[in-house]
């Protein structure tokens, strides 16, 4: 690994095909993955003999571009939450320690946040997101790393409502679907001021609950979380 200047000393066994083939080898790297600076990269390549002459400067052109990564979120796959017939609604991340985090941006504006269940699209009679299956998000207040949420979220309607952190608006609930159909049964768009630390307190405050209090259907619901920057998405991260 060299960076700037990368020369090599070579031996009595180099001939011109060995030489060829060490050039074909060459290779450029930009280590920076976060921020890296777009523009062209001129490499210049020269060969000397072993009396000291050089060859002419060959040189070709990089281009570099900076491609945009996508967002993670971290401490929240694998995770398993107990839920009893009955409960009030419960926080899906119980560590509350879920982390929104994207290299390349402060902001997530113009992103979005989708939670699901694995197989909603084609559920109508199943346990895994039957229509009393319901996600939400937890109104904790305005104050220092709060999540505050003045709507509603109801399976099978429309949900609607505004989402604040310390008292900030950072998105608001655009879509909430019915089982059996494409869309997402929660999905908060975000504004400019949806940091990774908002996010990430959002995704903390996401919760579940079955409203049948009598006779609910046991077993497991995979509840999926993806997190859009605009461009690109997260891996889904599941659990149950």
């Amino acid at each position: 690994e060299s960076t700037g200047m990368l020369e090599i000393s070579l031996n009595d066994t180099a001939n011109a095909e060995s030489i060829s083939s060490l050039i074909q080898n060459i290779t450029y790297n930009n280590m920076d993955t976060a921020d890296v600076s777009e523009g062209y990269r001129t490499v210049r390549f020269v060969l000397w003999d072993n009396e000291g002459a050089s060859s002419e400067a060959r040189d070709t052109t990089l281009t570099v571009y900076e491609i945009n990564d996508a967002p993670v979120i971290q401490n929240l796959a694998g995770d398993t939450v107990p839920y009893e017939e009955g409960s009030d609604p419960i926080r899906i991340d119980l560590g509350m320690d879920a982390l929104a985090t994207d290299v390349d941006t402060t902001t997530f504006s113009g992103g979005t946040l989708k939670v699901d269940f694995d197989g909603w699209a084609s559920i109508v009679e199943d346990n895994n997101g039957f229509s009393v299956d319901r996600l939400s998000i937890m109104d904790g207040g305005s104050g220092a790393g709060q999540i505050g949420f003045g709507g509603y979220v109801y399976a099978g309607a429309t949900g609607y409502g505004d989402v604040f952190y310390e008292g900030t608006k950072i998105g608001v609930v655009i879509q909430n679907a019915d089982v059996g159909t494409s869309e997402p049964p929660l999905k908060i768009s975000f504004s400019e001021e949806a940091s990774p630390e908002a996010v990430s307190a959002l995704i903390q405050s996401i919760t579940y609950e079955n409203t049948n209090s009598v006779d609910a259907i046991e077993g497991e619901r995979t509840i999926r979380f993806n997190l859009y920057d605009g461009e690109r998405k997260s891996d889904a991260v599941g659990m149950d």
